[in-house]
């Protein structure tokens, strides 16, 4: 495919069609590919693989022409299509200032270059036999000085009549530049090779249905319809109707067992967005985060596929993301919800057939009300062809026992044959999937990926077993099994990079629905820059999603998206009472007095509830002519209050995760690590969880400068040579800190732990914020005597004490043999690192959700 330019239009060329569009009053029309020869002396702009859609801003009918700039050849499906995904893209704008090719950065056209004389071919019919004018190469093209300064006068014309549109115009600009890196840097489109408009390019359709009699482009999956929807309209116009999936595909060839291993996962385009913006259904009962994932095989001839799905809680409910982990509640009341449920659960009822749901929320707690709205509209619906299985995943699977995701799947092994899978082979269909799974937890990421792994797992080893490939009741054979995990994990990444609104999840980390833990953490110590960076990403991503879906855009958005631009300051904002101040400068003044509290060494968390009564405040004041203090930033003793309270849930989500039996657990603290090498004298908020069991204790080591905790340890009570409590001089502070040292027996060596206190202390299991040296030493110290008792009780009576005396400076030793490792009954198939390093990581993460403390002002 190719881009002309003529004086009057821009014309996309493919094969025998062509799409003009009018750079002058913006109007799309497609023509046969030979009318080209009627417009004058055209010049060739480059290749391009594809078009996207029209990207309209409804601002006096302007709009971007998103073409495909670069792709990559993902692999063939069974049916021999090949799936492409989208690398890069560029941007058209027709009624905007000429731009070069090397400004429009497509790749050249090599047929149309200077000096070939044939340049623009066509098939020679004899209907078509037309004289055509020598084509321009767009990279020897020279412009006279006059019409450059014409084209440019034109522009600055109608940038004069748009004035007041100006800074809707910048936030275009942005919303543009992040459309850019969500098909650069996501690995999330996909579409086939086939010729547009035809059966062969539709990726929207699972096996089963693409082979049906009747297998339209499936409109939730079709991602750009509304993109492509004036276009669609046209006459002549299906060479250009290209559906395009948001979603996830890989493809892998297993050459030791001779099959092919693919999935194939499908977003929806209806209710799209980011975490925290969009929960929940709608009033056409479309869901949030509603992803069909297709898991296909095949072995020579024999063709197999299984579907299942996942979609946000099917109720009206929403999760202020103001804090971290925020109670959900309900929004609407019994009959609102129910006619919005009832649409939902007849359309998947419609589409696959008999349902079973797998509701893995939590039923008690902060989910809890959402775990009663769902099953009690599961159970008014009443019918016999949805099987309800609830599965509280945090409950069953604490302590790190995700090996107890089999008591689910061993539950529904009826059910998983009931249903089946797809089977086709080169005379037909040899058998049909009759249902399918809709599984859920409250973010549809973590622990939906978790079990929707174990149940393709399952019904991957019924195939195989079919195909003769494994004996009844084997095991996957391990390059296979390699593969399986890869797909799984690989797919969980992307899709919770789509809903989470962030490019920080890394593909290593490991995602087993205990990741909130970290999120906390970073709740609790992530500066207020940092979070508004966030925060700010969040809200231009949706700002994306709703622009190609054509919802609409807020106004508080535009401000928000706008002030990106004050992220970068390094200096601070000049301002003054008198001055006329626009939103984003407003944001941009607060976000500095943030930055330069937490510069100035205080260590309080920010969170966005006080942001925004600081931001509104500040606002007003200004308007006021009222001089903004430079505490604003400075945090009062309910921000501290709720800094304490979410530290002491960090705590115990950690317990959770690491000691299956709490009734052995003594004592849990945050504290900070001092260790002369590894620890950072600076360090003011907690990165070290210190948990104290009957036999053992627990450490575990975040760092903030990955994203992750490094390793978690377990020194049992027996190993414990000496605890020390005293002074300890740092060469880059002053005053030394207090500190608490356990040195324990490593090998035939001695190592150690040493802690300090964080301003955070627990009394009862209830947080109390520490705010003079003494509480600090006074924190240690009881840690010091929870250590004496539980020493006492483990019959451990040779430990030496040292305490109140100065520290000695000692070199730190560490060894991996005390590590925690991964448990080997887990099963490895079910998250991205196939759980083999699930206890030294399982703190991963952070960023992820970070995401979750909120996205709005």
């Amino acid at each position: 495919m190719e881009v002309f330019r003529t004086d009057e239009f821009y014309v996309l060329m493919n094969g025998e069609s062509s799409l003009w569009c009018n750079r002058r009053t913006g109007e799309v029309d497609a023509k046969p590919g030979w009318e080209l020869a009627n417009s004058g002396d055209p010049e060739c702009l480059g290749i391009f693989y594809g078009l996207v859609g029209k990207i309209d801003f409804q601002i006096d009918g302007e709009y971007r022409l998103m073409l495909i700039k670069e792709t990559e050849e993902v692999g063939d499906l069974p049916d021999g299509r090949t799936v492409m995904k989208i690398r890069s893209v560029v941007f058209l704008y027709p009624c905007g200032a000429d731009v070069s090719a090397v400004e429009l950065g497509l790749k050249s056209c090599k047929k149309h270059k200077a000096g070939n004389m044939n340049m623009f071919e066509v098939p020679q019919k004899a209907a078509l036999a037309k004289t055509w004018g020598q084509i321009k190469s767009a990279t020897n093209s020279i412009k006279t000085t006059t019409q450059q300064a014409a084209a440019l006068a034109t522009y600055q014309v109608k940038s004069g009549i748009r004035r007041d549109v100006k800074e809707r115009e910048k936030f275009e600009r942005r919303i543009l530049e992040e459309l850019m890196r969500v098909f650069t840097e996501t690995d999330s489109f996909y579409f086939c090779a086939g010729p547009p408009g035809s059966r062969e390019a539709d990726l929207t359709n699972c096996l089963q249905k693409q082979h049906s009699e009747r297998s339209d482009t499936d409109d939730r999956f079709f991602w750009n319809r509304f993109m492509l929807k004036d276009i669609i309209d046209l006459n002549l116009a299906k060479a250009w109707i290209l559906p395009i999936i948001q979603g996830y595909v890989q493809i892998e060839h297993c050459i030791i067992d001779k099959v092919t291993l693919g999935i194939i996962s499908r977003r929806s385009r209806y209710r799209a967005g980011t975490r925290y913006k969009r929960r929940g259904l709608d009033d056409s009962g479309k869901c949030a985060n509603y992803v069909e994932t297709e898991q296909f095989l095949s072995n020579g001839e024999h063709h197999l596929s299984f579907v299942q799905v996942r979609g946000s809680v099917p109720l009206y409910w929403s999760q202020p993301g103001y804090k971290y982990r925020p109670p959900p509640h309900i929004d609407k009341g019994e009959s609102e919800t129910k006619a919005a449920f009832v649409k939902h659960i007849q359309e998947e009822l419609n589409i696959y057939g008999p349902i079973c749901i797998v509701n893995l929320v939590e039923q008690s707690g902060k989910e809890k009300v959402i775990w009663e709205g769902f099953t009690q509209q599961v159970m008014q619906y009443n019918s016999e062809v949805i099987t309800y299985a609830t599965f509280d995943f945090h409950e069953h699977c604490r302590g790190l026992r995700f090996e107890n995701v089999s008591l689910l799947i061993s539950n529904l092994e009826e059910v998983i044959q009931e249903i089946g899978f797809c089977w086709k082979d080169k005379e037909g269909v040899i058998c049909k999937q009759k249902g399918a799974f809709r599984v859920n937890c409250i973010d549809c990421l973590d622990r939906t990926n978790v079990v929707q792994t174990a149940i393709g797992k399952a019904v991957l080893e019924v195939q195989l077993t079919k195909l003769g490939l494994l004996p009844p009741e084997g095991n996957l054979p391990s390059s296979l099994r390699t593969t399986f995990q890869s797909l799984w994990a690989n797919n969980g990444d992307v899709i919770s990079k789509q809903y989470a609104g962030t490019n920080a999840l890394k593909g290593d980390y490991t995602r087993t629905g205990e990741r909130k833990l970290t999120g906390m953490m970073k709740d609790g110590m992530n500066s207020a820059n940092r979070y508004m960076r966030r925060l700010l990403y969040d809200e231009l991503r949706q700002c994306c999603y709703d622009a190609c879906q054509g919802e609409p855009i807020s106004n508080p958005s535009t401000a928000t998206i706008a002030a990106h631009e004050f992220l970068e300051l390094v200096a601070a904002p000049v301002y003054s009472s008198r001055l006329h101040l626009e939103q984003e400068l407003l944001l941009g003044i607060a976000v500095y007095h943030l930055s330069s509290v937490e510069l100035a060494g205080l260590n309080d968390a920010y969170y966005l509830s006080r942001f925004k009564d600081v931001y509104r405040q500040a606002t007003i004041d200004i308007m006021q002519g009222i001089v903004v203090s430079e505490d604003l930033g400075g945090e009062d003793d309910a921000d501290s209050a709720a800094t304490a309270e979410h530290v002491k849930l960090l705590i115990e989500d950690c317990k959770k995760l690491l000691i299956s039996d709490s009734s052995l657990i003594l004592g849990a603290w945050g504290l900070i690590n001092a260790d002369p090498l590894s620890g950072d004298p600076l360090e003011t908020d907690m990165d070290t969880i210190l948990i104290l069991t009957r036999d053992s204790y627990y450490v575990a080591d975040y760092d903030d400068e990955i994203d992750k905790v490094t390793k978690c340890q377990r020194i049992p009570l027996s190993d414990i040579a000496m605890v020390e409590l005293g002074p300890v001089q740092s060469k880059n502070k002053a005053q030394p800190h207090y500190c608490l040292r356990l040195r324990y027996k490593l090998d035939d060596c001695i190592a150690h732990h040493t802690f300090r206190s964080s301003n955070l202390r627990f009394f009862n299991n209830v947080a109390i914020v520490i705010k003079t040296e003494e509480e600090m030493i006074e924190s240690l110290r009881a840690i010091c005597d929870c250590l004496r008792v539980a020493l006492e009780v483990a019959d451990e009576g040779s430990v030496q004490w040292h305490l109140g005396a100065p520290l000695n400076k000692v070199q730190s030793q560490t060894s991996s043999n005390n590590f925690l490792q991964a448990n080997p009954t887990i099963p490895r198939n079910i998250s991205e690192t196939q759980l083999e390093n699930i206890k030294n990581v399982a703190l991963s993460n952070v960023t992820s959700k970070f995401s979750k403390l909120g996205n709005t002002f």
